[in-house]
Protein backbone atom coordinates (compact mmCIF):
# COMPACT_ATOMS: atom_id res chain seq x y z
CA UNK A 1 0.00 0.00 0.00
CA UNK A 2 1.51 3.30 -1.08
CA UNK A 3 1.40 6.16 1.39
CA UNK A 4 1.60 9.69 0.09
CA UNK A 5 3.73 12.42 1.51
CA UNK A 6 0.63 14.44 2.39
CA UNK A 7 -0.55 11.73 4.78
CA UNK A 8 2.86 11.77 6.46
CA UNK A 9 2.65 15.54 6.85
CA UNK A 10 -0.89 15.32 8.29
CA UNK A 11 0.21 12.67 10.81
CA UNK A 12 3.19 14.81 11.75
CA UNK A 13 0.92 17.82 12.31
CA UNK A 14 -1.42 15.72 14.46
CA UNK A 15 1.49 14.46 16.52
CA UNK A 16 2.81 18.02 16.86
CA UNK A 17 -0.57 19.20 18.12
CA UNK A 18 -0.62 16.41 20.64
CA UNK A 19 2.89 17.30 21.74
CA UNK A 20 1.79 20.90 22.12
CA UNK A 21 -1.08 19.85 24.36
CA UNK A 22 1.22 17.65 26.37
CA UNK A 23 3.72 20.49 26.73
CA UNK A 24 0.98 22.77 28.03
CA UNK A 25 -0.01 20.11 30.53
CA UNK A 26 3.64 19.69 31.50
CA UNK A 27 4.03 23.44 32.03
CA UNK A 28 1.02 23.42 34.33
CA UNK A 29 2.55 20.52 36.22
CA UNK A 30 5.81 22.43 36.40
CA UNK A 31 4.12 25.37 38.07
CA UNK A 32 2.41 23.03 40.48
CA UNK A 33 5.77 21.46 41.24
CA UNK A 34 7.18 24.88 42.02
CA UNK A 35 4.38 25.42 44.49
CA UNK A 36 5.06 22.03 46.01
CA UNK A 37 8.76 22.79 46.23
CA UNK A 38 7.94 25.88 48.22
CA UNK A 39 5.75 23.80 50.48
CA UNK A 40 8.50 21.19 50.78
CA UNK A 41 10.93 23.90 51.72
CA UNK A 42 8.61 24.97 54.48
CA UNK A 43 8.32 21.33 55.50
CA UNK A 44 12.10 21.05 55.61
CA UNK A 45 12.19 24.04 57.85
CA UNK A 46 9.59 22.33 59.98
CA UNK A 47 11.65 19.18 59.97
CA UNK A 48 14.67 21.14 61.08
CA UNK A 49 12.62 22.55 63.90
CA UNK A 50 11.44 19.05 64.74
CA UNK A 51 14.97 17.75 64.80
CA UNK A 52 15.93 20.60 67.04
CA UNK A 53 13.07 19.66 69.29
CA UNK A 54 14.20 16.05 69.18
CA UNK A 55 17.63 17.05 70.19
CA UNK A 56 16.17 19.00 73.01
CA UNK A 57 13.98 16.04 73.92
CA UNK A 58 16.87 13.67 73.88
CA UNK A 59 18.66 15.98 76.16
CA UNK A 60 16.30 15.43 79.03
CA UNK A 61 12.70 14.66 77.97
CA UNK A 62 10.90 11.35 78.17
CA UNK A 63 9.07 9.62 75.31
CA UNK A 64 5.72 10.80 76.57
CA UNK A 65 6.91 14.36 76.48
CA UNK A 66 8.24 13.83 72.95
CA UNK A 67 4.88 12.46 71.79
CA UNK A 68 3.17 15.42 73.28
CA UNK A 69 5.55 17.75 71.50
CA UNK A 70 4.97 15.99 68.14
CA UNK A 71 1.21 16.11 68.54
CA UNK A 72 1.43 19.74 69.38
CA UNK A 73 3.46 20.41 66.23
CA UNK A 74 0.95 18.48 64.16
CA UNK A 75 -1.86 20.54 65.62
CA UNK A 76 0.04 23.70 64.86
CA UNK A 77 0.54 22.48 61.23
CA UNK A 78 -2.78 20.82 60.26
CA UNK A 79 -2.05 20.97 56.50
CA UNK A 80 1.11 18.92 56.69
CA UNK A 81 -0.54 15.63 55.78
CA UNK A 82 -2.53 17.23 52.97
CA UNK A 83 0.62 18.73 51.54
CA UNK A 84 2.45 15.44 51.71
CA UNK A 85 -0.45 13.64 50.02
CA UNK A 86 -0.64 16.25 47.25
CA UNK A 87 3.09 16.01 46.75
CA UNK A 88 2.87 12.26 46.31
CA UNK A 89 0.02 12.63 43.80
CA UNK A 90 1.89 15.25 41.77
CA UNK A 91 5.00 13.12 41.71
CA UNK A 92 3.01 10.16 40.42
CA UNK A 93 1.30 12.36 37.79
CA UNK A 94 4.64 13.69 36.59
CA UNK A 95 6.05 10.18 36.25
CA UNK A 96 2.92 9.14 34.33
CA UNK A 97 3.31 12.14 32.01
CA UNK A 98 6.94 11.29 31.30
CA UNK A 99 6.07 7.68 30.53
CA UNK A 100 3.23 8.83 28.22
CA UNK A 101 5.50 11.21 26.34
CA UNK A 102 8.14 8.55 25.85
CA UNK A 103 5.50 6.12 24.57
CA UNK A 104 4.04 8.71 22.15
CA UNK A 105 7.45 9.66 20.76
CA UNK A 106 8.39 6.00 20.31
CA UNK A 107 5.17 5.28 18.41
CA UNK A 108 5.61 8.41 16.29
CA UNK A 109 9.17 7.44 15.33
CA UNK A 110 8.09 3.92 14.41
CA UNK A 111 5.11 5.18 12.38
CA UNK A 112 7.19 7.76 10.52
CA UNK A 113 9.91 5.24 9.76
CA UNK A 114 7.38 2.76 8.37
CA UNK A 115 5.78 5.41 6.13
CA UNK A 116 9.13 6.63 4.84
CA UNK A 117 10.18 3.07 4.00
CA UNK A 118 6.81 2.31 2.38
CA UNK A 119 6.82 5.46 0.24
CA UNK A 120 9.49 4.75 -2.36
CA UNK A 121 10.16 7.76 -4.58
CA UNK A 122 9.97 7.06 -8.30
CA UNK A 123 13.15 8.27 -9.97
CA UNK A 124 12.70 9.75 -13.46
CA UNK A 125 13.96 7.83 -16.46
CA UNK A 126 17.27 9.01 -17.91
CA UNK A 127 15.98 8.63 -21.48
CA UNK A 128 12.97 10.76 -20.71
CA UNK A 129 15.24 13.47 -19.33
CA UNK A 130 17.42 13.29 -22.44
CA UNK A 131 14.36 13.62 -24.71
CA UNK A 132 13.18 16.54 -22.64
CA UNK A 133 16.54 18.25 -23.04
CA UNK A 134 16.41 17.68 -26.80
CA UNK A 135 12.93 19.19 -27.00
CA UNK A 136 14.06 22.21 -25.01
CA UNK A 137 17.08 22.61 -27.29
CA UNK A 138 14.89 22.45 -30.42
CA UNK A 139 12.47 24.98 -28.98
CA UNK A 140 15.35 27.33 -28.20
CA UNK A 141 16.63 27.02 -31.77
CA UNK A 142 13.16 27.78 -33.15
CA UNK A 143 12.86 30.78 -30.86
CA UNK A 144 16.24 32.10 -32.00
CA UNK A 145 15.26 31.58 -35.65
CA UNK A 146 11.97 33.41 -35.15
CA UNK A 147 13.80 36.23 -33.39
CA UNK A 148 16.21 36.53 -36.35
CA UNK A 149 13.29 36.61 -38.81
CA UNK A 150 11.51 39.25 -36.75
CA UNK A 151 14.69 41.31 -36.54
CA UNK A 152 15.14 41.09 -40.32
CA UNK A 153 11.51 42.08 -40.91
CA UNK A 154 11.92 45.01 -38.54
CA UNK A 155 15.06 46.11 -40.42
CA UNK A 156 13.19 45.88 -43.75
CA UNK A 157 10.31 47.90 -42.30
CA UNK A 158 12.75 50.52 -41.07
CA UNK A 159 14.39 50.67 -44.50
CA UNK A 160 10.99 51.03 -46.19
CA UNK A 161 9.98 53.77 -43.79
CA UNK A 162 13.31 55.49 -44.41
CA UNK A 163 12.75 55.35 -48.17
CA UNK A 164 9.22 56.67 -47.82
CA UNK A 165 10.49 59.46 -45.60
CA UNK A 166 13.16 60.36 -48.13
CA UNK A 167 10.56 60.38 -50.93
CA UNK A 168 8.28 62.57 -48.86
CA UNK A 169 11.12 64.97 -48.09
CA UNK A 170 12.03 65.06 -51.78
CA UNK A 171 8.42 65.84 -52.73
CA UNK A 172 8.26 68.55 -50.08
CA UNK A 173 11.44 70.10 -51.42
CA UNK A 174 10.11 69.94 -54.99
CA UNK A 175 6.88 71.52 -53.85
CA UNK A 176 8.81 74.28 -52.12
CA UNK A 177 10.92 74.79 -55.26
CA UNK A 178 7.82 74.99 -57.45
CA UNK A 179 6.22 77.42 -55.03
CA UNK A 180 9.36 79.56 -55.09
CA UNK A 181 9.37 79.42 -58.90
CA UNK A 182 5.70 80.36 -59.00
CA UNK A 183 6.36 83.22 -56.60
CA UNK A 184 9.25 84.41 -58.76
CA UNK A 185 7.10 84.21 -61.89
CA UNK A 186 4.35 86.19 -60.18
CA UNK A 187 6.84 88.70 -58.80
CA UNK A 188 8.58 89.41 -62.11
CA UNK A 189 5.42 89.32 -64.22
CA UNK A 190 6.08 86.37 -66.51
CA UNK A 191 2.86 84.66 -65.48
CA UNK A 192 0.78 87.81 -65.90
CA UNK A 193 2.44 88.45 -69.20
CA UNK A 194 1.50 84.98 -70.37
CA UNK A 195 -2.13 85.54 -69.39
CA UNK A 196 -2.21 88.95 -71.13
CA UNK A 197 -0.56 87.45 -74.17
CA UNK A 198 -3.19 84.70 -74.31
CA UNK A 199 -5.96 87.32 -74.16
CA UNK A 200 -4.28 89.34 -76.90
CA UNK A 201 -3.71 86.26 -79.01
CA UNK A 202 -7.38 85.33 -78.68
CA UNK A 203 -8.34 88.81 -79.85
CA UNK A 204 -5.88 88.66 -82.75
CA UNK A 205 -7.21 85.21 -83.57
CA UNK A 206 -10.69 86.69 -83.95
CA UNK A 207 -9.37 89.50 -86.15
CA UNK A 208 -7.24 87.15 -88.21
CA UNK A 209 -10.24 84.84 -88.68
CA UNK A 210 -12.19 87.76 -90.15
CA UNK A 211 -9.29 88.77 -92.33
CA UNK A 212 -8.83 85.17 -93.35
CA UNK A 213 -12.39 84.86 -94.52
CA UNK A 214 -12.03 88.11 -96.51
CA UNK A 215 -8.80 86.91 -98.12
CA UNK A 216 -10.33 83.52 -98.89
CA UNK A 217 -13.20 85.25 -100.63
CA UNK A 218 -10.75 87.41 -102.62
CA UNK A 219 -8.69 84.37 -103.57
CA UNK A 220 -11.76 82.51 -104.65
CA UNK A 221 -12.87 85.44 -106.84
CA UNK A 222 -9.41 85.83 -108.33
CA UNK A 223 -9.21 82.10 -109.03
CA UNK A 224 -12.53 82.28 -110.79
CA UNK A 225 -11.33 85.20 -112.85
CA UNK A 226 -7.96 83.47 -113.41
CA UNK A 227 -5.91 86.32 -111.98
CA UNK A 228 -4.00 84.69 -109.01
CA UNK A 229 -2.95 81.07 -108.52
CA UNK A 230 -3.99 79.21 -105.36
CA UNK A 231 -1.97 80.27 -102.31
CA UNK A 232 -0.23 77.87 -100.03
CA UNK A 233 -0.75 78.45 -96.34
CA UNK A 234 2.25 78.88 -94.00
CA UNK A 235 2.22 78.48 -90.24
CA UNK A 236 3.12 82.08 -89.58
CA UNK A 237 0.80 83.97 -91.92
CA UNK A 238 -2.20 84.33 -89.65
CA UNK A 239 -3.36 80.69 -89.62
CA UNK A 240 -1.80 79.97 -86.18
CA UNK A 241 -0.15 81.56 -83.16
CA UNK A 242 3.65 81.80 -83.06
CA UNK A 243 5.46 81.04 -79.72
CA UNK A 244 7.40 84.02 -78.41
CA UNK A 245 10.14 84.23 -75.76
CA UNK A 246 7.66 85.44 -73.15
CA UNK A 247 5.31 82.51 -73.81
CA UNK A 248 8.24 80.08 -73.43
CA UNK A 249 9.33 81.62 -70.12
CA UNK A 250 5.77 81.63 -68.77
CA UNK A 251 4.74 78.04 -69.63
CA UNK A 252 7.70 75.88 -70.48
CA UNK A 253 10.27 77.19 -67.97
CA UNK A 254 8.45 75.83 -64.84
CA UNK A 255 8.00 72.45 -66.53
CA UNK A 256 11.70 72.37 -67.45
CA UNK A 257 12.69 73.29 -63.86
CA UNK A 258 10.49 70.50 -62.42
CA UNK A 259 12.00 67.93 -64.81
CA UNK A 260 15.55 69.00 -63.88
CA UNK A 261 14.81 68.71 -60.13
CA UNK A 262 13.16 65.33 -60.63
CA UNK A 263 16.33 63.96 -62.24
CA UNK A 264 18.59 65.37 -59.49
CA UNK A 265 18.70 62.95 -56.43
Amino acid sequence: MSISLEQIIMDAKLAANRLNDQSKFASSLYFKCLVLNKKLESMRMLQDDTEALNRVARAGHTNAELVMLINRENRENPHMRDIQQENRELKACLEDYQRTMEHIMTKYREHTQLKVLACKPELPDVRFLHQKDEIIKQQNEKILEMAAVMQKAAAMDEELVHKETEGLVRLVRENEGLRELLQISRQFGSLNYGQDHMEKSSQTDDVSDDEKTIEEKKDADSEKNGENPPRTRCPGDGYGVNLTHQTFSAYLLPLLYYKIKENIP
